[in-house]
């Protein structure tokens, strides 16, 4: 029950080192794969150490924490089992770094999942915050029926607008070829192109991200191209795209992040963590807004396979804003689909219809 394609298999067993293979399967054919495994030396014996470490890695854990899970609604609920995992080695740079050589284990009570997380590279910059690994997704035993509710409704609220939704809404934008980007607007996205205002006919000019510019409406199919099988296809542009998600308003945690205050109704304030006004001054605005972001890719084309639920190099890809705030704490896995996001969209509509 595997489409034809090309995938990222992981082997893992407790005792043994994890492998990533990259292999190509044709449905058409029985496909068979060999793996040997090298086992692990036995882990050393643990010495205890000083309050003092103890409290250090407690305060690294809590920065990793936030790096990882982000300050969204659904981090709250988020909780790692096994920390002790987590090593923060130091180098001289001013980056902080994190790795584990077991998987990473936590709960996610907002969506309803156990997951485990093959930590491959994490690294927290004045700039950015980057991490990279392999999800395993298992279903948690709701409590009761209004906590299975609970996660069917978040579920949905972290698909719509995410990396995923955009995808999936651009491919089929592609395969009916339809005009105006009009799967895409029915799915709540608008797509520009951003322009320098200096800049505008330098097709290979690099927007420095948080700079003011203005940006043009574009054709998304004329950036997308058929991959090496129907299963694949490659997106490719120069500039950064605005992804501007309408369906949905920003989360108030979103402006507490960036250090505006989602209680002001009129104009935001830059305000510090505690809520504390400071005077940075005003900026205009209104109540919460849509969501935006920027993506930028960062080689001349990203292949995309429909086969797993659009899944990409997420290095491929450099996000801001929106997304990039986003954390592990709203990813779903890949088998919640588009298709998946509009049967419970319209099962969770005409149960709301029969309460009413």
């Amino acid at each position: 029950n595997v489409w034809s394609g090309t995938y990222d298999l992981i082997v893992y067993k407790e005792g043994y080192g994890l492998r990533q293979f990259t292999v190509t399967v044709d449905a058409s054919r029985k496909n068979n794969f060999n793996f040997r495994l090298k086992s692990k030396p036995p882990a050393a014996a643990t010495v205890e150490g000083s309050a003092k470490d103890t409290k250090d890695h407690e305060k690294k854990v809590k920065k990793f924490r936030e790096g990882f899970f982000s300050t969204t609604s659904n981090s709250y609920e988020s909780k790692i089992i096994n920390p002790e995992v987590l090593k923060f080695p130091e180098d001289n740079s001013a980056s902080f770094k994190a790795a584990a050589q077991e998987p990473l284990v936590f709960e996610n009570r907002a969506l309803g999942y156990k997951v485990t997380y093959f930590l491959k590279e994490f690294e927290i910059t004045i700039n950015f915050t980057k991490y990279h690994g392999f999800t395993r997704f298992e279903e948690l035993t709701p409590e009761s029926g209004e906590e299975a509710h609970k996660w069917r409704l978040n579920r949905l609220k972290a698909f719509r607008g995410s990396p995923t939704h955009f995808f999936a809404s651009l491919f089929e934008n592609y395969l009916w070829q339809a005009k105006d980007n009009a799967v895409l607007k029915r799915e709540g996205f608008i797509v520009s192109m951003m322009l320098d205002r200096q800049h505008e006919g330098d097709e290979a000019y690099s927007l420095p991200t948080g700079s003011r510019s203005k940006s043009k409406p574009i054709d998304v199919n004329n950036y997308i191209t058929r991959g090496d099988n129907e299963s694949e296809f490659q997106l490719s542009f120069r500039r950064f795209w605005e992804i501007t998600y309408t369906n949905e308003l920003q989360e108030p945690e979103y402006l507490w992040h960036q250090g505006l205050d989602p209680n002001s109704r009129q104009r935001y304030k830059r305000v510090n963590r505690t809520g504390l006004s400071n005077d940075k001054g005003e900026i205009s605005s209104g109540t919460l807004g849509d969501q935006k972001s920027l993506i930028k890719l960062t080689s001349e084309s990203l292949t995309i396979s429909t086969a797993n639920n659009y899944n990409y190099d997420f290095l491929g890809v450099q996000v801001f804003d929106y997304w990039s705030w986003q954390g592990m704490a709203d990813r779903l896995p890949k088998e919640y689909t588009l298709a998946v996001a509009r049967s419970e969209e319209t099962a969770l509509a005409a149960s709301l219809n029969q309460e009413n």
